[in-house]
């Protein structure tokens, strides 16, 4: 088989892809979050916790968001957040490589909920960002009028 130079330059273009693709995963943020998995919440006030860390090779620039399906947020949350409406807020972070945050969110659940869910999202900010949703992300309670209080629906 003879090598001409259309053989050389496809060759080539491939090669320079594969660099390419190779030198952005190298250097991107790679973003975990996930949120604590709580077994039971109570009519009221409440609160849980989203994580994150930076698993990747560079600084990371995101929002963590999450909505709330029944419940609303509270503003007790600590400052800096942005309220996208009554169930959804945004936390912004920039976390360099190696390092990891977690925030505490505050919400209500009204007398009148007879179950509620919880979901957490990633919001890319800078382009070069892989964001790797661990378990839990989401999470369904159903209410328990026995023990007067919200439980984990388990979908593992």
């Amino acid at each position: 088989m003879r090598v001409n130079k259309k053989h050389i330059a496809l060759a080539s273009l491939i090669l320079a892809l594969f660099l390419g693709w190779l030198i952005i995963e190298s250097t991107e943020a790679s973003i975990d979050y996930w949120m604590e998995k709580q077994e039971k919440f109570t009519k009221g006030s409440n609160s849980i916790t989203i994580f994150c860390k930076n698993v990747g090779m560079s600084d990371g620039d995101f929002k963590l968001k999450l909505e709330f399906f029944n419940p609303t947020s509270s503003p007790q949350t600590e400052l800096p957040y942005m309220q996208v409406n009554d169930s959804t807020i945004e936390v912004r972070f920039l976390l360099h490589k190696g390092e990891s945050k977690q925030e505490t969110i505050f919400f209500t659940i009204s007398e009148n909920v007879s179950h509620f869910a919880i979901k957490l999202d990633c919001v890319k900010i800078s382009p070069l960002l892989k964001s790797n949703p661990k378990f839990p992300t989401e999470l369904l309670y159903s209410y328990n009028s026995d023990y007067n209080e919200f439980w984990r629906v388990t979908k593992e």
